[in-house]
């Protein structure tokens, strides 16, 4: 055999060569797999690696909240790359203690989270509110009861919406400073940043919140946030109010504000908030808030109002001139620049099963600028307006081994929309300047004005039984309330939430035309509320 290969010519080897060589290779592969397959116990490391590399990818999608956002809200954050979505939604319930009024049920928020991670340094974050079911119009009946307490029908135009609550680009530069220029949550109180149901106990969030604060209030502009240390702060410029839509019952309420919606520039403002982490669950916080309301909607109210305008005709112009006349001298007018200035300190503390929180919150503006307003929209907004609230939560649940919560709150709090209004006073500047305008041809009193004391920045009140002898604009006492709210929030999840509360109203108004069968509206009558809430 050896010699039949030694007589192999140079083809015939390399023939065999090529035949045989694919077989060694593959033999010699297969015997290093043989060696190479991992032992039981190796299967087994590699089976518990691969086991805790899934739980820490799990890990990674646990809600953890970024700067005070909401934990869903932060879900970009948590991102590597790419896309995130999350979201949440509340649906509830509210019965009234009255026969003069039915209840409401109302899917009353779903909300979508979007973003994307461009890089590790810039990112795009967006929520996508859908209130009361939807977005379509249309007209929904509602109860009316008259003074002998018959309950009629009447049809009103009722209906949900669609909006884009934030989006903004985050470029950070470093833990300290963050830039985010577009449209922002203002970093103001506490559930204005963090809203989402399972943040909070209650069905309802706080009327402070919802009155003073405007929740949720955003606004377009540049905020700049960062951590150093136990601190966090977030500072801004920011797109102003509307003046011209605020309320004496509502004070800023959604109307004050533009939302990002075609957002009047020309008046801004500056926001300042600082948290302070001072140890292990307790948080101190603040903030300040300015910016100008006027947006040249409102004009201001002056002493030269009362001078009288001479007739056009009689110097000789004719009235189609003497009306343009009028028209720009309407334009000239000054505006009112409306200063809204905003202060308030808030606290959480959480130990143990224990959670306590509590706000306090103060609005004011000049007497010039409320006038003003006052003036513009036919309301005796407030001149100052303040509110607070102190809440204590305690988890049922603690006495057992278990995950799920049961907190048992109680939450007491007061806001009054009307702490300060324009007055006018018996022998004060407007009876002054009636008394010297009385029989002159070159300026008007007060009743030659077409609203009266409207003209002047002074809100009568409909009833003038409620107003003091001698006192015009005084405060409606149904705007100074207190609530007294008690309640359950079950988490069967840390992410779910059933809801369950009582709600004591009251206010400060002891005119009988505030009693329940007069005005089925009034905010004296206590509700029962019932709410599910879920974040995901």
């Amino acid at each position: 055999m050896f010699y039949h290969f030694k007589n192999r010519s140079l083809p015939q080897w390399l023939l065999v060569t090529a035949v045989l060589f694919p077989y060694a290779l593959f033999a010699q592969q297969t015997e290093q797999k043989t060696q190479q397959k991992p032992s039981l116990e190796e299967r087994v490391d590699i089976l518990e690696e691969e086991v805790e590399q899934a739980k820490m990818k799990k890990a990674a999608k646990e809600f953890k909240s970024v700067m005070g956002m909401g934990p869903s809200a932060s879900a970009i954050y948590h991102v590597e790359d790419g896309f995130s979505f999350g979201g949440y939604a509340e649906i509830t319930g509210e019965s009234y203690k009255s026969r003069y009024r039915t209840g409401v049920g109302d899917v009353k928020r779903l909300i979508l989270y979007t973003g994307y991670r461009f890089t590790d340094n810039i990112l795009f974050n967006a929520e996508i509110e859908y209130e009361h079911a939807g977005f379509e119009r249309h007209d929904d009946v509602v109860n009316e009861v008259d003074y002998a307490g018959r309950e009629t029908q009447k049809k009103t135009v009722q209906g949900g919406a669609a909006m884009v609550e934030f989006a903004y680009v985050d470029f950070r530069i470093a833990d300290w400073l963050q830039i985010r220029p577009g449209l922002n949550l203002v970093p103001i109180g506490i559930t204005n940043w963090m809203h989402e149901p399972n943040t909070f106990y209650s069905v309802n969030r706080p009327a402070t919140e919802q009155l003073i604060i405007p929740t949720t209030w955003r606004e377009l502009g540049v905020l700049f946030t960062g951590e150093i240390g136990r601190f966090q702060y977030r500072t801004g410029l920011l797109s102003g109010l509307d003046a011209s839509q605020f309320t004496a019952s509502e004070y800023i309420g959604e109307d004050g504000s533009y939302r990002g919606s075609e957002a009047s520039l020309r008046d801004g403002a500056f926001i300042l908030n600082v948290d302070a982490n001072l140890f292990d669950g307790f948080t101190l916080g603040g903030s300040y808030y300015a910016g100008r309301a006027g947006q040249g909607n409102v004009t201001a109210v002056q002493d030269t109002d009362r001078l009288i305008t001479p007739d056009g005709t009689s110097l000789g112009f004719s009235p189609e001139d003497t009306a343009d006349m009028l028209a720009v001298m309407e334009t000239r007018r000054r505006r009112a620049p409306v200063l809204v200035q905003m202060a308030e300190g808030h606290f959480l503390y959480r130990t143990g099963p224990w959670d306590f929180r509590g706000l306090a919150v103060r609005s004011w503006m000049n007497e010039e600028d409320t006038r003003a307003v006052n003036r513009a929209t036919g309301e005796n907004v407030g001149m100052v307006a303040e509110g607070g609230y102190l809440e204590a939560g305690f988890n049922v649940l603690s006495f057992w081994k278990t995950d799920q919560k049961l907190m048992l709150f109680v939450r007491n709090e007061f806001v009054n929309t009307q702490r300060k209004t324009v007055e006018r006073k018996f022998g004060g500047k407007e009876d002054v300047l009636d008394a010297v305008c009385r029989g002159s041809s070159t300026c008007k009193t007060t009743t030659m004005f077409d609203n009266g004391n409207q003209d002047l920045g002074i809100i009568e009140a409909e009833d003038a039984n409620t107003e003091a002898y001698g006192k015009k604009g005084l405060a409606d006492k149904t705007n100074d309330r207190r609530i007294l709210t008690v309640g359950l929030a079950y988490f069967p999840h840390p992410n779910v939430t059933v809801k369950v509360e009582y709600a004591k109203n009251d206010s400060k108004s002891d005119w009988y035309r505030d009693q329940e069968v007069f005005n089925p509206e009034n905010n004296k009558i206590d509700t029962i509320n019932v709410g599910i809430g879920v974040v995901f």
